[in-house]
């Protein structure tokens, strides 16, 4: 596989300056016009109340009509000069702000009239922006996000009603409304300098389809790639498309990713509420599952393989499922891994969930439980009935609220209902740190952890190696370098007749390479490593991260057997990251 241009990080952190400035452009978006239509009836009551304190002190009868009409003309600059120096200071007041009022109206007229002009000069001088595609719920919650962190955004969408977009634009992002599909719009948005795209738009195809003409307008492009991430809905899917995309050589000028939520919330939501003990030992852990939308049913098979990849796991994990179809569903799962009875003992009560009736609870068992139902009314409903009826211990209960927000708050918040907890997977999946990372950005953290463990079973340290250091911590050239090495795996399997896959078996990340399959791999590595550090600019020397040399840039042959091992020990454990980002070897078709 040709090397995929490496992903980068455009993450900017706001300045106090550039927040306060958004801020006071959202709030006068969102008051200028009854600000300035209240400021135009006080002026003009002072200029009212001011020229009748002027006509009464010099005995002038003047009618009502006159002093209206003669405080209207203050608007146009016409009608406010007396002949004395000191008029009533109404009057004076008056004089000052019609004016201005006038001014500030006009000039907010024009904008409003050129905005589409002023929409375009802002598109052609952005760089280093991110477009996402679809302003949904979860593309609205991206693109907030993401103008949270301090990135330049674009939006598209089809709906010029859209609430979303006008909210949005306040915030500061462009706003762009047509088909993501058509060239012409992903044209106007200066995809040639973007970093990224996001299409998040309803169906499978429509995003694949803004990827794949993205791709093409950028097919020219110099410099690095744009950077394409589709939301594909279906999990299976969305792991096939991806372990294709890390076998297929790379596009001019881009990149293709896809990411799938309820596989990414499975895995956040796992890790914000653990379902076993880091020390787990004796009693068989026993968790709860109710309802098998996508997300529960990513929750089952992350529930497994996270067990299984347990080194010092004791027992078996017992998964108790509640769902109207619970047998039919599970089944569909077993044939698409067929190991998942082997990492997990799968107890099944088929019953209605929505709303959950707690008779069916008499005689389970769990420590914590996962509520996953689309409605979130259902969805609390069933935690509650859990959390009463469980005992001994009671167990942690974990409800999927995807629209209730204000009730997620009141749960979590102070005061809150003891060992139950709210999940928004919207809210944790459209993060911009994690979506824009991307796979390449998962296998590369998970090659650096491998890297760093294997340094200090050598008995090194930051001290005497400057690159073992928290991913956070290392130099952008090392990321670099990490996500190149990722890019690169494809290429290495299909030289020993591997490639990449979905990953079915939950036992993947025990495959073991035959010793000349290890060497093959690790001299194709050593000699990536030398091809990437040159391209970097990286020269002879002995090694300082700083001045970019190194002692390494040497045929394989030349290489001492302790340098040569740090290559194998990559290579093996190429088995165990993949498992962890969704993927394992299999034998390359013949």
């Amino acid at each position: 596989m040709s090397r995929p241009p490496p992903t980068r990080s455009s993450k900017r952190t706001s300045s106090v300056g550039t927040r306060l400035v958004r801020f006071g452009l959202s709030w006068w978006q969102a008051v200028k016009w009854p600000l300035l239509g209240l400021a135009t009836l006080v002026t003009f009551a002072f200029g009212v109340v001011g020229f009748r304190e002027y006509f009464d002190g010099r005995n002038v009868d003047k009618s009502m009509l006159d002093l209206v009409y003669l405080s209207l003309q203050l608007f146009t600059l016409e009608s406010g000069s007396v002949p004395e120096a000191n008029p009533p200071w109404q009057l004076e007041v008056a004089r000052l702000a019609a004016p201005t009022v006038s001014a500030v109206a006009v000039l907010a007229a024009v904008a409003v009239a050129f905005q589409d002009q002023l929409r375009e000069w802002r598109l052609r001088r952005e760089r280093g922006h991110v477009v996402v595609c679809g302003l949904g719920a979860s593309g609205a919650r991206l693109v907030a996000g993401l103008l949270e962190a301090g990135h330049r955004v674009v939006g598209i969408d089809v709906d010029e009603a859209n609430r979303a977009a006008t909210s949005l634009r306040r915030q500061g992002a462009v706003i762009v409304f047509g088909d993501a599909r058509h060239r012409a719009v992903l044209e106007r948005v200066r995809l040639d300098r973007a970093a990224y795209l996001i299409s998040t738009i309803g169906a499978d195809d429509t995003n694949a389809d803004v990827v794949l003409g993205a791709s093409e307008v950028v097919s020219r492009r110099q410099g690095p790639a744009l950077v394409c991430l589709a939301r594909v809905r279906d999990p299976d899917l969305c792991a096939l498309l991806r372990a294709e995309e890390l076998a297929a050589p790379s596009r001019p000028g881009s990149r293709l990713d896809f990411f799938n939520t309820d596989e990414l919330g499975a895995r956040l939501l796992l890790r914000a509420h653990p379902p076993f003990l880091s020390d787990q030992r004796g009693d068989d852990p026993n968790v709860m599952v109710v309802g098998l939308n996508r997300l529960g049913r990513s929750v089952v098979v992350e529930l497994a393989r996270q067990w299984r990849a347990r080194p010092d796991a004791d027992g078996n994990l017992v998964v108790t499922v509640l769902d109207p179809q619970a047998v039919t569903t599970l089944n569909r799962l077993r044939s698409h891994y067929p190991h998942l009875d082997h990492a997990a003992k799968l107890v099944v009560v088929e019953t209605e969930i929505e709303p959950l009736d707690s008779g069916v609870l008499v005689g389970t068992s769990a420590s914590v439980a996962y509520v996953c139902i689309d409605d979130d009314s259902a969805s609390l409903q069933a935690a509650f009935a859990i959390h009463d009826r469980l005992n001994n211990p009671k167990p942690l209960v974990v409800a999927e609220l995807d629209h209730a927000r204000s009730l997620g708050r009141l749960i979590d918040g102070p005061g809150h209902v003891d060992r139950i907890r709210s999940f928004n997977v919207v809210d944790q999946t459209m993060a911009p740190s994690l979506l824009l990372g991307g796979t390449y950005e998962i296998l590369a953290r998970a090659i650096h952890d491998e890297y760093l463990a294997n340094e200090r079973r050598r008995g090194n340290t930051p001290a005497t190696n400057p690159s073992m250091v928290p991913w956070e911590q290392l130099p952008e050239g090392l990321k670099e370098s990490s996500r190149d090495q990722a890019a690169h795996i494809g290429t290495k399997l299909a030289a020993i007749g591997k490639a990449i896959a979905p990953l079915t078996d939950l036992d993947a990340s025990d495959v073991v390479f035959t010793p000349d399959e290890v060497e093959v791999m690790a001299k194709m590595e050593h000699e990536r490593f030398i091809e990437d550090r040159l391209r970097s600019g990286w020269t002879p020397g002995p090694k300082d991260i700083e001045a970019k040399t190194t002692p390494f840039l040497i045929p394989w042959d030349e290489l001492s057997e302790d340098v040569k091992d740090k290559d194998r020990e990559a290579v093996r454990g190429m088995p165990t990251f993949l498992s962890r980002a969704g993927y394992q070897i299999v034998s390359s078709p013949t």
